[in-house]
């Protein structure tokens, strides 16, 4: 009987280092490959303002396609391009932390941006791993 235990956990303990590896591994999500919600960064801050749960529900650990106008755009700690879209509160603006180095967008222009939505602050929401669609 003691034989069969420790058989078992020895199997499930080979099992379980073995999903862990798989986990640990497998490839990163590309924004690229992902479907997208499409949404404005002015509806994206306004279904906040309006109903955070019911926006979270929609928008939350997903890909966004957002376009929006850009108003301001520098760099962050580790040297990527962090844009800014203006929404219709002066306050509130979505972050947009891009990929690549040395994305060239300026400010006043009209772009669409894809990223996975990470989070939110009291500025707005805040976008990862983004890339310009145009």
């Amino acid at each position: 009987m003691l034989k069969k235990i420790i058989y078992a956990i020895v199997i499930l303990g080979l099992i379980g280092g073995a999903i862990g590896y798989y986990e640990w591994h497998k490839p990163h999500e590309k924004v690229e490959d992902a479907s997208a919600v499409v949404v404005s960064a002015v509806d994206l801050c306004s279904a906040y303002a309006k109903d955070e749960k019911a926006a979270d529900s929609i928008y939350r650990n997903k890909a966004l396609e957002i376009s929006g106008e850009v108003s301001e755009v520098k760099m962050n700690q580790d040297g990527n391009s962090a844009v800014t879209l203006k929404s219709n509160d002066e306050l509130v603006s979505v972050q947009c932390t891009m990929r690549d180095k040395g994305v060239k967008v300026e400010a006043g222009k009209t772009v669409v941006i894809k990223g996975f939505f990470a989070d939110r602050d009291m500025f707005g929401p805040i976008l990862t791993d983004c890339v310009l669609k145009q």
